[in-house]
């Protein structure tokens, strides 16, 4: 059984299209190709609005490679993120820049790159980076 995207006019077989939670199992208009690269478009806008405020290099280490930022909760409290939408609800990128652009880019958050924000998870909150310039100090 096929279907026509309503976004890309190809015809497709029904398992190319997802079902939606809203309209009890009905077959979305779109084909996952497409959905998935409107997601893909959004996110990026979503990533773009929120480095364009917070800066597009790691407060620790200066990195600026695009791919390798990230954002951190500075006062590594993202738990209350996750808890406004449930313990087992994973907190996507996309999701964390709607919300950071919805509440107005609130202060609890920064630019760091992925080893920095991993560097904090593992050293209980605080860089390497920033533990050498305490011990040079």
């Amino acid at each position: 059984m096929e279907k026509e995207c309503n976004r890309c006019k190809e015809l497709k077989t029904v398992s190319r299209f997802a079902t939606r939670t809203d309209n009890n199992g009905a077959l979305r208009g779109v084909c996952m190709d497409c959905f998935n690269k409107r997601i893909k478009e959004q996110r990026a806008g979503y990533k773009k609005q929120v480095f364009d405020h917070y800066g597009w290099e790691c407060k620790c280490c200066q990195e600026s490679i695009p791919e390798f930022l990230t954002m951190d909760h500075i006062n590594n409290d993202g738990y209350l993120d996750r808890m406004k939408r449930g313990w087992k609800k994973k907190l996507t990128s996309k999701d964390l820049y709607y919300m950071i652009i919805k509440e107005g880019f609130p202060d609890r958050f920064q630019t760091l790159c992925q080893n920095c924000n991993l560097g904090k998870l593992i050293g209980d909150g605080v860089c390497p980076h920033e533990k050498i310039c305490q011990i040079k100090k």
